[in-house]
């Protein structure tokens, strides 16, 4: 004979109906209120600030304008150079007329020592290249005359692109450098200390632009290296 089930009481239907079920979504809607009260808390002190930070910029934007000191890129722009007067344009011109074909010897692959007395297939490279590059000589030895500089770069460009043309201007410093050391050792030590003067010159003017960047400045000392041995 099985046992009788236990009848539900009123005392037990009370205690069920006073139970939530689950217990659980109440601290779960508390936590969704009290992140939604957050977020639009946050949203609007964030709002708060930018209002208060862009009215900040704004004005000493206008008290550095107002000084007339330079803020925005185009600011730093140097005022142009007349053609004829930038040595930026016979650089440009004496790196064009560089001969491909009538290369100096420290833009070879061949072995010399460096010094003199040189190889005779140094000398005869030597001769080679200043013979077929007169007019690049020349037009370095023209640039010298100018002081003021410009290659026509922006300032926002020259933040990240090239300024001179590096790798062209380093061709055009080993014509020179070689030139110099070639008219030494054939006893011409005036226009040895010219072509010097050429190379350092260049040296300046590709090192020390209007906006040099680091780059710049690394390849003008390394140019104007051989000027100062």
């Amino acid at each position: 004979m099985s046992a009788a089930a236990p009848l539900m009481t009123d005392s037990s239907l009370t205690l069920s109906e006073q139970t939530p079920f689950p217990p659980r979504f109440r601290a779960l809607k508390r936590a969704t209120i009290a992140l939604l009260v957050l977020t639009l808390a946050l949203g609007s002190l964030w709002l708060w600030w930018s209002h208060v930070a862009s009215t900040r910029l704004q004005a000493r934007i206008a008290e550095i304008k107002a000084h007339g000191e330079p803020l925005y890129p185009g600011d730093f722009d140097s005022p142009p150079i007349p053609a004829e007067l930038n040595a930026a344009t016979y650089l440009r011109r004496a790196i064009d007329c560089l001969n491909a074909d009538a290369k100096p010897p420290s833009q070879t692959d061949i072995l010399s020592k460096g010094y003199p007395p040189f190889e005779p297939q140094w000398m005869r490279l030597a001769q080679d290249a200043v013979a077929g590059n007169t007019s690049a000589l020349a037009l370095a030895r023209q640039a010298r005359a100018f002081d003021q500089v410009d290659w026509e770069l922006p300032a926002i460009k020259a933040i990240y692109q090239i300024g001179p043309p590096r790798q062209r201007a380093r061709q055009l410093a080993s014509l020179l450098g070689d030139a110099a050391m070639y008219a030494h050792v054939q006893g011409d030590d005036a226009e040895s200390l010219e072509r010097m003067q050429d190379l350092l010159h260049e040296s300046r003017a590709v090192g020390f632009v209007n906006h040099p960047t680091v780059i710049d400045e690394m390849v003008g000392i390394g140019i104007g290296a051989p000027g100062y041995k």
